[in-house]
């Protein structure tokens, strides 16, 4: 038996079908976080691409605020994922997935920490480790605190920063060793970092376009 859908997975999964956005801060089944965001599961997003597979509209979600990793690894969907205006406050783990495409409009996001205090690693803010994406991974006017890591992805259109504010403690600000994208590579905005590896790592990466840097602000935080 098919495990039925929760008001709120269902709220999305209605837009989805209506190719239209899904405001979280309208759903009258979720919490609302300083009355601007509506607080929804991490959960339930991969639930919802998992049952609307079917669906070409993809996934539009708005102003949706998530308190925990928000886990897409290992899954597979076709169609675009859009986010706008949302917050992740442990950020994004979509390592080897297959999408159809990715957009982070305006939206905050955090890295996450190892579960395991012996061993408090920080993880990536955005993991798209070895993850295939179809069509384009666009970051516009976003606010990331951690590690963008596009390590051995594969894009088949083009890669975009543009807009925003990219910091991060440890790690570099941007690293995509080994990436291949179709089209081409545009970073504008404000990158910081205290690694010693650098700041936006492209070690190795094969770009299908033009690669454009600028207007771009790249610095070093001391440590």
């Amino acid at each position: 038996m098919t495990p039925r859908s929760s008001p709120v997975e269902q709220f999305m999964l209605d837009a989805v079908a209506e190719g239209q956005i899904a405001d979280a801060h309208k759903c009258r089944h979720v919490k609302t976080h300083h009355g601007l965001y509506g607080v929804i599961s991490a959960s339930s997003v991969r639930t919802v691409l998992g049952a609307a597979s079917t669906s070409p509209h993809g996934l539009w979600l708005g102003r949706a605020h998530f308190t925990d990793l928000l886990n897409l690894a290992d899954m597979t969907y076709e169609h675009p994922v859009v986010f706008t205006a949302c917050v992740f406050e442990n950020g994004i783990d979509a390592s080897r997935s297959e999408l159809g495409a990715l957009t982070l409009r305006n939206c905050m996001a955090g890295a996450h920490h190892s579960v395991d205090e012996s061993s408090p690693a920080t993880w990536p803010a955005l993991d798209l480790t070895e993850t295939h994406i179809s069509y384009d991974v666009l970051l516009w006017d976003c606010h990331v605190s951690g590690l963008v890591c596009l390590r051995q992805a594969v894009i088949g259109g083009r890669f975009d920063c543009i807009g925003g504010q990219f910091e991060s403690s440890g790690n570099p600000a941007l690293t995509a060793d080994n990436l291949m994208t179709g089209g081409g590579v545009s970073l504008t905005g404000r990158f910081t970092s205290d690694s010693e590896i650098g700041t936006i790592c492209f070690p190795g990466a094969h770009i299908g376009g033009q690669f454009y840097c600028g207007p771009t602000q790249i610095g070093r935080e001391q440590p």
